[in-house]
């Protein structure tokens, strides 16, 4: 087996184009020695190079077509694979502006910008039949609690009626205070259609500085409570 290798140098000062070849020698992997670390996986925890924000994807205008044909239901169950929280968790899209090489055709979204340098003709209106759509769903997945700690204080001390909101928010003070999440009590599972990440048979630290408080009476009465540990 031989190898051929192919230089092209240019002489910046002169000019001249000139050419170097030569044989390289390779070498059958499966005759080598194999190297200290041959099939195995080295961690090191000491080390730290980059941090992973997430994975991601690329949406194109003939993926949304093909996935607006589905059933609601079966492209709810697509994204749910790959946007979901039990799924591959994507957090980052890469959409495309005016059409692209897998679009269905070409357009864009101001059909003739020489004679139109003002854009005032700019629409949207093309990706609203299907990108936008499709990517508004994968947001909503994407975005549903199922990778914030959730927790309830109610199920440590019962229904206490109107004083419950009062005593719940008083607990998550506390929680944000001592920067730790208690463990919600009395909860073994969760529905299947309710994917959030309930802090439940053990605390766990607090790394964020803030919280909201939801709580519901049976009246109809609802709201909601943002606060920030300064």
């Amino acid at each position: 087996m031989k190898a051929l290798q192919k230089t092209t140098f240019y002489d910046l000062t002169t000019g001249k184009v000139s050419f170097e070849e030569k044989e390289l020698l390779v070498e059958r992997e499966s005759e080598t020695g194999k190297a200290v670390e041959s099939h195995v996986v080295g961690i090191y925890p000491d080390y730290t190079f980059q941090t992973f924000e997430g994975f991601g994807c690329a949406m194109t205008e003939t993926s949304c077509w093909l996935l607006c044909q589905m059933s609601p239901e079966t492209r709810t169950e697509a994204l749910k694979a790959w946007f979901g929280p039990d799924g591959m968790d994507a957090r980052f899209v890469r959409m495309h502006i005016d059409s692209c090489d897998y679009s269905l055709e070409e357009y864009q979204a101001v059909a003739d910008p020489i004679a139109d340098p003002a854009l005032e003709t700019f629409s949207i209106a093309r990706d609203l039949k299907w990108n936008i759509p499709v990517m508004k769903e994968a947001m909503a997945i994407a975005n549903v609690l199922g990778d914030v700690p959730v927790f309830t204080a109610c199920g440590h001390f019962g229904n206490l009626g109107s004083g419950a909101g009062a005593v719940e928010l008083a607990a998550s003070v506390l929680a944000l205070h001592k920067g730790e999440i208690p463990a919600t009590r009395n909860c073994d599972s969760i529905a299947p259609d309710c994917p959030i990440n309930l802090i439940a048979k053990t605390s766990m630290p607090l790394t964020k500085t803030n919280f909201i408080k939801l709580n519901h009476a049976n009246t109809g009465r609802s709201f909601a409570l943002i606060l920030e540990k300064c």
